[in-house]
C-alpha cells in the first residue's frame, strides 16, 4: 500500500469515526444547550487512543521514520479537515463560513498535537519492539 493511500485512509477513518461519535453520542447529550465538557474529553481521548495504537501498529510495520511521517500528515489533514467541515456545518446568519474558520483557527494546533503526539509514542514504541529478522 502506498503512503498516500495509507494516509488518506487514516484521515477518513478519523473522520468518520469523529462524524459518527458527533451525530450519535454529542447530539445527544447536549439537549439543554449548555457545553458537554464530558463528551469533549472523550472525544480527545478517543482520537490520542486511535492515534496511538494505528501508529504502534504502524511503527512495528513499516519502522518509526516512515510512521512518524505519516502521521505528520495525517495530523495536519485532519486538523486542517475538521476545522473546515465544522465551520460548514455550523455557520449561519450570525458567522459564515469565512469568520468560523477565522476564530477557529487557533485549534488547528490542538487537534494537531492531539493525534500527532500519541502517534509518535506509538510509533516509537512499535519501532521498538519490532523483531529483528536475520536472514
Amino acid at each position: 500500500m502506498t503512503t498516500v493511500v495509507k494516509i488518506l485512509i487514516r484521515v477518513a477513518a478519523f473522520a468518520l469515526a469523529l462524524t459518527g461519535y458527533m451525530e450519535l453520542i454529542v447530539s445527544r447529550w447536549g439537549e439543554e444547550g449548555d457545553a458537554n465538557i464530558g463528551a469533549g474529553l472523550l472525544a480527545f481521548l478517543l482520537l490520542a487512543v486511535a492515534g496511538f495504537c494505528w501508529a504502534l501498529y504502524d511503527g512495528r510495520r513499516d519502522g518509526i521514520g516512515a510512521t512518524v511521517i505519516c502521521w505528520g500528515v495525517v495530523s495536519a489533514v485532519f486538523s486542517l479537515g475538521w476545522l473546515v467541515v465544522m465551520a460548514l456545518s455550523e455557520a449561519d446568519e450570525s458567522m459564515n463560513v469565512k469568520e468560523m474558520i477565522a476564530t477557529d483557527a487557533a485549534l488547528i494546533p490542538f487537534t494537531f498535537t492531539l493525534v500527532f503526539i500519541p502517534a509518535v509514542i506509538g510509533a516509537a514504541i512499535g519501532n521498538a519492539t519490532r523483531s529483528t529478522q536475520s536472514s
